[in-house]
């Protein structure tokens, strides 16, 4: 799955879709089901999520901005466990959720809080997807 070249872009990566009406998919596509799918889709959507399958989950890059989001390597991805409190919170951001950034970071605090990260870190995994895309800009030389 590689990046989005907009910056305003980056907030909907990665891409994935949580089906509530039972869709079929097609093609490439891959489909997760199980119990809490919810809570696993808000975690691999959030910057900590991406954070964590791109630095220890993802295999071999592409380059800085193409990470592999095979079956395999989602498998293994670390998905911290939330409270039952922290469940609830985070299901009602869910129905809330239509990419307003004012959600995105609500539910990316309450991941920082269940894996306890202080805010340098919570900063600089936040900054993470832009910094790989102006890194790109800068290898690539795509700045105009």
């Amino acid at each position: 799955m590689r990046m989005p070249k907009q910056v305003h872009l980056l907030s909907n990566y990665p891409n994935f879709y949580l089906d509530k009406d039972g869709f079929y998919i097609e093609a490439t596509n891959f489909m997760m089901i199980g119990y809490d799918i919810d809570i696993i889709y808000l975690f691999l959507t959030s910057d900590l999520g991406f954070f964590i399958f791109s630095k220890f989950y993802s295999g071999p890059q592409f380059d800085s901005t193409g990470f592999r989001y095979k079956k395999a390597y989602l498998d293994e991805t670390y998905i911290p466990i939330p409270s039952a409190q922290q469940a609830i919170e985070l299901r009602n951001l869910l129905n809330q959720l239509n990419f307003q950034s004012t959600i995105d970071e609500v539910i990316f605090k309450i991941w920082s809080e269940i894996i306890g990260l202080n805010q340098d870190e919570r900063e600089y995994i936040s900054n993470y997807k832009h910094n790989l895309l102006h890194q790109a800009f800068n290898e690539f030389n795509l700045i105009g």
